[in-house]
C-alpha cells in the first residue's frame, strides 16, 4: 500500500506552500510526523516515533487550502483509516463506493464545504 498515493499531486496546490498547513509533508520524515497524519504505531514500536511509519489512522487536513479531485487510491492505501477530515477545503468529485468496502474502521468522515457527491451506504 503505498501513501501518499502516485496521484498525491491531486491533493495539493501547485505550490505546497498555499497550504496553511503543511510542515514535513512530503519530506523524508516519516508519514506519522506530517501534518495532520496520525498513526496507529506497528506492534512493539516507540509510539512517539514520528519517522516510525505505523498505519495511518487519522487524516486531518481542514481547512487547509486545498483543491483538485480526492484519488481513488486513497481508499486502498489507508486500510486502517479511523478519521477522515477534508472539510472546508476545495475538494470535487464523487464520493467511492469502496470506503464501505476498505475503511471498516471509519469512525468520522467530514467533507463539509467541498463540492463532494454522492452517498454512504450503511
Amino acid at each position: 500500500n503505498e501513501w501518499p498515493p502516485r496521484h498525491h499531486h491531486n491533493l495539493q496546490q501547485k505550490d505546497p506552500n498555499a497550504w496553511f498547513h503543511h510542515d514535513h509533508w512530503l519530506s523524508s520524515n516519516g508519514i506519522c510526523g506530517w501534518e495532520g497524519i496520525q498513526c496507529h504505531p506497528h506492534e512493539n514500536a516507540n509510539v512517539h516515533d514520528t519517522n516510525n511509519d505505523g498505519d495511518v489512522s487519522h487524516v486531518e487536513l481542514r481547512r487547509n487550502n486545498l483543491h483538485g479531485l480526492i484519488p481513488n487510491e486513497i481508499y486502498n492505501t489507508l486500510p486502517y483509516l479511523k478519521v477522515l477530515d477534508l472539510s472546508d477545503n476545495g475538494f470535487a468529485g464523487t464520493i467511492s463506493e469502496e470506503i464501505g468496502n476498505n475503511w471498516k474502521d471509519l469512525e468520522s468522515l467530514n467533507f463539509t464545504s467541498n463540492a463532494i457527491a454522492g452517498s454512504l451506504t450503511s
